[in-house]
């Protein structure tokens, strides 16, 4: 008998852990009572029976660091259970048996798929943990090494994880691939790589469902495969999918969902209005298909994430949007086919037939797929029979349904197809050749339900084919082969599921083969198949079948047991033979073939139509067809080449086991793995691989490969021998066959850790090589870019030297040692400087301006050394020229005003001589002809005087008015008037003459006046001009005006205000020429840096133009300039500061300066040699000081004013410019960061700090080497998270960035820069909301050092003031949560949980105002985390407001619709409005499990106002009484006013009582100040305390005199029992807690079965909810009828419509009763919470 020492370890049974080590604390044999303390310290007493059972145990059993399960010493089923269990518990969900990798699903994200365990197992997986990671590496390494196919077949029971581990694993290939292909191409969308990974989301989408197991299952089987070039990158790839599930489209078990595309496309209807209208989108509710099952949302699966993730996927794969659009319509139609309804239509003489209950739900459907209503219609309620002699048979209304859900299940299962077959050929479109394949084979797991059907006896049968290959491969195989290679190795017992096969699938006599011959038997049927079997394989005649009992199996007489490998499975009969036809009749597919659209259409081409279908109306002939094979056929055919294609490859097993079935995290169910370990054999694995040898080298292989350990060994045996002498080769690890040598796992592991310590030396002696040919390469390189920068020096060339001394940074220590990369920097400076004084010459001589010219070549005179450049002389000789031409303009200006003919004359001439021409040339030139004209005629009226011919003098005396010679020569023409009154005397003496000359006089007066009248309308005239000019203030107007004065001898004061005003204009242009050249020199000298002598040019300039603004006003030239100047001050000042700091190299000195300069953006050279001075003085500081100075650097808490008033000058400090990220002193240069890139350097400078979708060089920030190693780590997450390189578990990866960050504070900052270098010019919006995801997550978790603050709260208050969208929500989310951390310190943060970070997915974080009924705020922009939903937040209100009250649960959020936005434009398109505009919107209540972030996404799509107000929600009769809590007795009475007063909702039957309700209310608001008169409660706003039915009603004056009857009896009483008071009035009104909606009712008057008091309903109508039920009013609040909720048998609804599934008693039927409205989830939301809370009552009562 065995004895068990104190002490020792022994194994004793347990109910619940099926087996558990405990530890001897008493000798005891076998079968003696005895007591043992399990691990956990816990005393057990073992009765007789129980001590009888128990077995030794090895400690070593209880060491959880033991990986592989082969390597137990004691290996038995209850060492493997333990080990498995221990480290489930250690979350090591991975553990080996040699090669097989066990996973055991967590059921919760572990941080186990980062990019640094990418990382980790990409270098190889020896003596690393175990992983999904590992097994995909040793595929990959195997198909490199042995170049050979590989598959990885992963198996286990649905949930256990295969669809993961399938996901993980193709990520690991894609990456791998992509670090072999070289590239630099990351996360974009059109590699192979990211087409590979974007197929999951389309095959998850339409093949994956929600079942009873597993929240995701994969209800088709697919073989991946995955092509590889010889370098190892993905050429190509393909997917064979297996079997799919379909007749889970029309219907699903209780807790089960259909396919994830359907509630995926259901959730548009929330996003996608448009998709939403062309689809008709409703709840899943509201269809047949997505609500037989009651579940339609799932927790932790977001159906309208998923759906974008979907389409994106869609887009990567190259669906165009019009083919996306084609695929939703056939998924919508599939649900809208499912509502379709069918009556019995009653025949004469025949069977009754059916028809459509719904014809306008059928022809919608018919309209998705492109499909004639009236043949669909037809087709589904008949069908032809016959051959010769056709004719049309009516279906009965079950035919009907069966022949709809057959058409829908194909359709469907023809769109999968489609979709898989699409992805196929985008993946084979690289054109390049393949190497090798790795196949992962993701296939369905072994299933058994209450009731089974004929799919899950096909998918039983290939976890059968598949487990037999599993046995094949470790069992047979490798007994065969130890016999063939003459080693002997124990037997090891297993279960062989060889008989099992042969009952299924044996030819003529398999399960199959005999379902295939029942359909072809005439009158076959499901009962005559079942008893075939149960005759010839039942009672014992097949080991492996079963004849189910009562106490089997429901139905058992419908049953049919197979005992598989997993165990017994019992089979249901029932649809067997149909499901196995998987026919479609043909009149329907002829209906379908006839379909226009394109999808549908090549489902059903024509020349398959003509073989199958009969023409539209017509039967098909019979043809091919009638040999069409079975779905089970079928399928073993794909299972027979699945299994030669896995024979045909090295496999590498993955064995995935489901922890738990309660799909909870943290559950380890012994008994469930226990049963899986049994049914996979996994025990009898560990034993064979434990006593065999699993590790295999042919004698060649082996020779070669370790012959490097003994160069002596001629031979193989000789190098055995020599290895067994060194001690290499331990007898009994390894044994030689007859053409392998073998080895067990330790044995080959050692071997060649001893292998490759013989090859140090070789290595040593190739890397010294390798490192000095590398040195002389770097050494000719760096002598290269020397020479190189010698020669660009010589030829001075500027891209030639800026592209040398870019690669120059290569040298050691950035070159900066060297003088000749000095010099090239210095000629470089030069020659841009050359380049900025020739554009400055440039532009001086375009513009031919004399200020330009001077400034220009003061600048260059200022170079030093000189700089000669031929345009100085041009500019020079032409600054000569323009001074000489202004000279002349200035003299000519004087001579004409001075009328100087000599002066006029020489300037014209100088003019002349320079071809010189302008307005003064032109106006001097005029002057000239003028004054000689003058001349001439004076000279004519001379002579005319000195002739004394009075009739010659006559004329030249009127031609010289008539050119207003009288203005400039007076004294010539009184003189010509005394010669001719002299002559006229004369000529009167002649008595004879005297009448001839009176008239002649006569005559010269009227000509003289004519003539005086002509000189005036041209003075006039010149005037207007001149006016006209001086008025347009525009010098060429001016000067043409002049010059038409000057011909015109016009003299007037126009003239001279024209010429002031043309000199005022000329000067005034001239200071604005001077400002702008002062202002454009200095700009240009920015770049290089100001000193004070630079500004005074623009000084000058300024004083010059002071007194002209003094006189004319400010002018934007001369504001400008002195704007400009100020700020040129302050860069001349920094600059001179920051010279000064960096002589002195002051440490405090150079930051203040340095301050200065970032706060002016100023980027030259010494701006650049501070920072990198100051960054090595702060080191050496921060060094000496241990780092103190940043803890000190945190300020104390402060109270809450002083916080504020803190927080606001903080935030105007952090907007200065000095603090945007750039000018961040801790960061690299730009060279720096591309420093060691080859390829596209300058690029990766440009995206130094900007978005980029490929992973860094190195960090942002001047890190040491792990932490710049993390920095890449935490890009990679970040690139996951954001989607811009497809990672598994984003969640995951945020986490991971959470935790280093909290972690490792060195790196806080380079956190941060990364998420501002990613949403920089970002291109994508998703990608940015989850970037600011992650930003809002970090300023929660920890804050940035002291020395960033400034910067991370400059980036956000940019974002926040100047963004746009949703990224300012996100910007003033994080700027409250980081202020509130830089506040509360380094200890408020936490890191959160992966669900807490799943939840940003969902909704983003908000910042919340939540008032009370009276508008009171209870608090204002508090930060809600995306995962705290309603309840949550309700009790943190309650715990603000201190409520004691019991009756806290009945409070509820509650949402006020405040109208549209301000910028949205009114609607006045009536056939654009919804059905719903015109009615009114009531407070929507929220459930408790809602999320505040919902309804600002959901309101933001709307661009409608809002806000949250706390209020009661729940009031039924046992909560109405008065409690103890003030504050909630007061929230109740504000409510029920709200209620009764306000809104009107509640109705006061009398005026007494209306009378008494707004006296008592106008006592609890004025107390004892409430007016004593008429007219003072008139001026108190009495009809606002009056309820709004009974306002109108009486005059102000009398409703107050009825109150001030009441006010002696209520102001004297406590507000408490005021308010008691009015809820006791209120609180007996039936309505009273009541909820209500606006709606309009359907028009049902077509519609059969709807009760006449419903179809008498009008179309506007008031619903009410309450503790009664449903109650619905007319808009005037007359009632009409009531429902109690159990008359209420389902309800849902859309955006617009709200379906009732009411039950009526009168005939025992149901009907619906549809709504239009815009509030349908709140309506349902309000019954629900009601219905719940009663039941919750009830339960409490009971």
């Amino acid at each position: 008998m065995s004895k068990f020492e104190p002490g020792s370890w022994v194994w004793i049974q347990d109910e619940e852990e099926r087996f558990l080590p405990a530890k001897v604390l008493k000798a005891f044999a076998k079968g003696e009572p005895a007591t043992v303390m399990t691990e956990d310290g816990e005393n057990r007493a073992l009765t007789a029976q129980q001590s009888a059972v128990c077995e030794e145990c090895n400690p070593e059993a209880m060491d959880s660091s033991i990986q592989d399960l082969v390597n137990i010493s004691d290996l038995n089923e209850m060492s493997i259970l333990h080990n498995l269990r221990i480290r489930f518990k250690e979350d090591r969900i991975y553990t080996y048996i040699s090669s097989i990798l066990i996973s055991v699903n967590p059921f919760k994200l572990l941080p186990l798929y980062t990019p640094a365990m990418l990382e980790l197992y990409r270098s190889g997986s020896r003596g690393k943990p175990p992983h999904v990671f590992a097994a995909a590496n040793n595929a990959y390494t195997n198909m490199l090494n042995e170049s050979t196919d590989q598959s990885v077949v992963i198996s286990g029971e649905s949930g256990a994880g295969k669809s993961e581990a399938t996901k993980l694993i193709l990520q690991f290939l894609t990456d791998v691939s992509h670090k072999a292909t070289g590239s630099t191409q990351v996360g974009g969308t059109s590699t192979l790589e990211a087409q590979i990974l974007a197929a999951n989301p389309i095959l998850e989408a339409f093949g994956n469902a929600k079942t009873l197991r597993n929240n995701n299952s994969s209800r088709f089987g697919k073989l991946i495969t995955v092509n590889f070039d010889q370098k190892g990158s993905i050429v190509g790839g393909g997917i064979i999918n297996y079997l799919l599930e379909k007749s889970r489209v029309v219907f699903q078990t209780a807790g089960e969902r259909n396919y994830h595309i359907f509630y995926q496309l259901l959730s548009a209807s929330e996003t996608d209005q448009t998709l939403t209208n062309d689809l008709r989108l409703q709840a899943p509710e509201l269809f047949l298909y997505t609500s037989q099952s009651g579940v339609s949302h799932v927790d932790g699966i977001s159906d309208d994430k998923d759906f974008e993730d979907m389409k994106n996927s869609m887009t990567i794969l190259k669906f165009p949007p019009d083919v996306q659009l084609e695929v939703f319509k056939i998924v919508a139609g599939v649900l809208h086919f499912g509502n379709v309804k069918f009556k019995v239509e009653k025949r004469n003489n025949e069977e009754d037939g059916s028809s459509v209950v719904n014809p306008e739900v059928l022809g919608y459907a018919s309209s998705l797929w492109g499909c004639d209503s009236e043949m669909m219609a037809k087709f589904l309620t008949n069908r032809h029979i016959g051959t010769r002699s056709v004719i049309l048979v009516a279906y009965n209304v079950n035919q009907a349904q069966d022949a709809r859900d057959a058409m829908v299940k194909r359709v469907y299962a023809e769109l999968f197809q489609y979709l898989v077959d699409k992805i196929n050929i985008e993946l084979s479109h690289s054109g390049l050749p393949r190497h090798k394949f790795i196949g992962v084979l993701d296939i369905f797991g072994f299933e058994s339900f209450l009731v089974n059907s004929f799919e899950q006896l096909c998918i039983n049968f290939c976890n059968e084919k598949l487990q037999f290959h599993f046995n094949e491969h470790i069992f047979k195989m490798e007994q065969a082969l130890y016999s063939s290679e003459g080693i002997h190795i124990p037997g090891t017992a297993f279960v062989d599921n060889q008989p099992t096969l042969d009952l299924l699938e044996a030819k003529a006599v398999g399960i199959f083969s005999m379902i295939d011959e029942e359909i072809n038997v005439p009158k076959g049927s499901d009962e005559g198949l079942l008893q075939k079997i149960l005759t010839k394989y039942g009672d014992n005649k097949h080991p492996n079948c079963i004849r189910p009992k009562a106490k089997d199996v429901k139905d058992f007489l419908k049953n049919f047991g197979v005992l598989h490998y997993a165990g017994p499975v019992f089979y249901n009969v029932t649809s067997f033979l149909e499901k196995n036809k998987d026919q479609l009749h043909a009149d329907i597919i002829g209906v379908l073939q006839a379909s226009s659209s394109s999808l549908i259409h090549k489902f059903f081409p024509v020349e398959v139509a003509e073989e199958t279908a009969a023409p539209r109306g017509r039967m098909a002939k019979p043809g091919p067809s009638a040999a069409k094979k079975t779905l089970g056929f079928q399928f073993k055919t794909q299972l027979n080449e699945l299994i030669a294609t896995l024979n045909s490859t090295f496999p590498h097993f993955v064995r995935c086991m489901k922890s738990n079935d309660l799909k909870a995290g943290n559950v380890f169910h012994s008994g469930r793995m226990q049963d899986q370990l049994r049914y996979a054999g996994l025990v009898e694995v560990c034993r064979i691989r434990k006593l065999g040898y699993p590790v295999r080298r042919p004698f060649m292989e082996f020779y070669k490969r370790y012959r490097c350990m003994d160069l002596t060994c001629p031979d193989l045996d000789s190098l055995l021998r020599s290895l067994s002498v060194k001690g290499l080769l331990k007898e009994g690890e390894w044994a030689k066959g007859n053409t392998r040598v073998f080895m067990r796992t330790a044995q080959s592991t050692e071997l060649e850790l001893a292998r490759e310590a013989s090859l140090v030396g070789i290595a040593v002696l190739f890397q010294k090589n390798g490192r000095k040919m590398v040195a002389v390469r770097k050494y000719k390189y760096y002598k290269k870019i020397i020479t190189d920068l010698h020669a660009a020096i010589a030829g001075r060339e500027e891209s030639v030297l800026s592209s040398v001394i870019e690669v120059s940074f290569e040298l050691p220590w950035n070159g900066a040692h060297l003088k000749v990369l000095h010099d090239a920097k210095v000629l470089l400076a030069r020659i841009k400087e050359e380049k900025r004084v020739s554009k400055l010459l440039e532009n001086a001589i375009a513009t031919e301006d004399i200020n330009s010219l001077k400034n220009a070549l003061q600048v260059h005179a200022e170079m030093n050394p000189p700089f000669a450049t031929p345009l100085s002389g041009k500019a020079a000789t032409l600054l000569a020229r323009l001074e000489e031409e202004l000279v002349i303009k200035n003299a000519l200006t004087a001579a004409i005003s001075a009328r100087d003919r000599v002066k006029l004359g020489e300037f014209v001439a100088r003019a002349k001589a320079m071809n010189f021409n302008c307005n003064e040339v032109l106006q001097a030139e005029a002057v000239i002809v003028r004054l000689d004209q003058e001349k001439e005629l004076l000279r004519k009226l001379s002579d005319a005087m000195a002739r004394e011919n009075l009739d010659e003098l006559n004329l030249i005396f009127s031609e010289c008015i008539s050119q207003g010679l009288e203005t400039y020569y007076p004294h010539e023409m009184d003189k010509a008037k005394q010669v001719k009154a002299v002559l006229v005397e004369r000529e009167i003496a002649k008595e004879a003459e005297r009448k001839r000359r009176e008239e002649e006089e006569e005559r010269q007066r009227k000509a003289l006046a004519e003539i005086e009248a002509k000189r005036n309308a041209q003075i006039a005239a010149s005037k207007a001009a001149l006016q006209q000019a001086i008025d347009s203030k525009n010098i060429d107007n001016l000067n043409r005006a002049l010059q038409e004065a000057i011909q015109s001898g016009v003299q007037v004061k126009e003239v001279d205000d024209a010429r002031e005003l043309v000199e005022r204009l000329k000067n005034l242009q001239l200071i604005k020429q001077q400002l702008t050249n002062a202002n454009q020199v200095l700009a240009t000298k920015l770049e290089t840096g100001i000193t004070d002598l630079d500004l005074q040019p623009l000084q000058r300039a300024i004083q010059n133009a002071e007194p002209l603004a003094k006189f004319n006003g400010d002018f934007f030239e001369f504001t400008d300039a002195k704007e400009k100047f100020e700020i040129y001050q302050k860069h001349a000042k920094a600059k001179s500061d920051l010279e000064a700091a960096l002589e002195s190299k002051d440490r405090i000195k150079l930051r203040s300066a340095l301050d200065a300069a970032e706060d002016l953006d100023m980027q030259i050279d010494v701006t650049a040699k501070a920072r990198e001075l100051l960054k090595e003085l702060e080191t050496v500081n921060r060094q000496a000081n241990g780092g103190a100075q940043q803890q000190a650097a945190r300020p104390e808490p402060q109270a809450y004013d002083e916080a504020e008033e803190a927080r606001k000058v903080r935030q105007e400090i952090a907007k200065q410019a000095r603090f945007d990220v750039k000018n961040f002193p801790n960061l690299r240069t730009a060279d720096d960061y591309a420093r060691g890139a080859i390829l596209n350097k300058s690029k990766i400078k440009e995206q130094f700090l900007s978005f980029q979708n490929t992973v860094i060089p190195k960090s942002l920030t001047d890190l040491n080497k792990e932490n710049n190693k993390l920095a890449i780590q935490i890009h990679k997450d970040l690139l996951g998270y954001m989607g811009d390189k497809q990672l598994p578990f984003p969640a995951m990866l945020a986490q991971d960035i959470l935790r280093k960050g909290y972690e490792y504070k060195p790196i806080r900052d380079e956190i941060y820069l990364l998420i501002v270098k990613q949403l920089s010019n970002n291109p994508r919006p998703e990608s940015v909301a989850k970037g600011w995801q992650v930003m809002c997550m970090c300023v929660g978790t920890f804050p940035p050092s002291p020395d960033f603050e400034n910067f991370l709260l400059h980036y956000i208050i940019e974002k926040r003031d100047r963004g746009r969208g949703a990224v300012v929500d996100y910007a003033r989310y994080c700027l409250r949560t980081l202020e509130a951390m830089l506040n509360s310190g380094e200890g408020s943060g936490f890191v959160p949980s992966v669900e807490e970070i799943l939840a940003y997915k969902e909704r983003p974080p908000i910042l919340a105002t939540i008032y009370l009924v009276d508008g009171n705020v209870i608090t204002e922009n508090l930060p809600l985390t995306p995962d705290l939903n309603v309840a949550k937040v309700i009790e943190m209100c309650a715990g603000w407001l201190d409520l004691k009250d019991t009756r806290t649960n009945t409070l509820g959020m509650f949402v006020y619709d405040l109208g549209e936005n301000d910028d949205v434009k009114a609607n006045d398109d009536p056939a654009s409005r919804p059905a719903y505009w015109d009615l009114k919107r009531t407070p929507r209540p929220l459930r408790n499990e809602d999320y505040m972030g919902d309804t600002i996404v959901q309101k933001a799509r709307q661009r409608r106002k809002f806000k949250f107000v706390l209020k009661r929600k729940i009031f039924l009769p046992k909560y109405n009484y008065r409690g103890d809590d003030p504050f909630f007795e007061r929230m109740t009475y504000l409510q029920a006013e709200d209620e009764a007063i306000i809104q009107g909702n509640i109705e006061i039957p009398t005026e007494q009582e209306a009378v008494k309700l707004a006296a008592i209310s106008m006592a609890v608001a004025f107390g004892e100040e409430m007016p004593d008169s008429i007219d003072g409660l008139v001026d108190a706003s009495v009809t606002d305390f009056i309820p709004p039915d009974w306002r109108g009603l009486r005059t102000p004056q009398k409703w107050a005199d009825m109150i001030l009857q009441h006010r002696d009896s209520l102001v004297y009483q406590e507000p408490d029992d005021l308010q008691e008071l009015f809820l006791q009035i209120v609180q007996e009104k039936p309505m009273y807690g009541s909820h209500w909606f606006y709606s309009h009712k359907m028009d049902s008057s077509n519609v059969v079965g709807i009760p006449r008091s419903i179809q008498q309903l009008p179309r506007d109508l008031m619903l009410a909810f309450n503790a009664e039920g449903m109650h619905i009013f007319d808009f005037n609040r007359r009632t009409l009828l009531s429902f109690p909720y159990s008359d209420i048998c389902r309800w849902g609804g859309s955006s617009s419509q709200f379906s009732l599934i009411m039950s009526d008693e009168a005939s025992n039927d149901s009907y619906e009763f549809v709504l239009v409205t815009a509030q349908a989830a709140d309506m349902a939301a309000i019954i629900l919470d009601h219905i719940r809370a009663i039941m919750a009552e009830q339960e409490i009562e009971g």
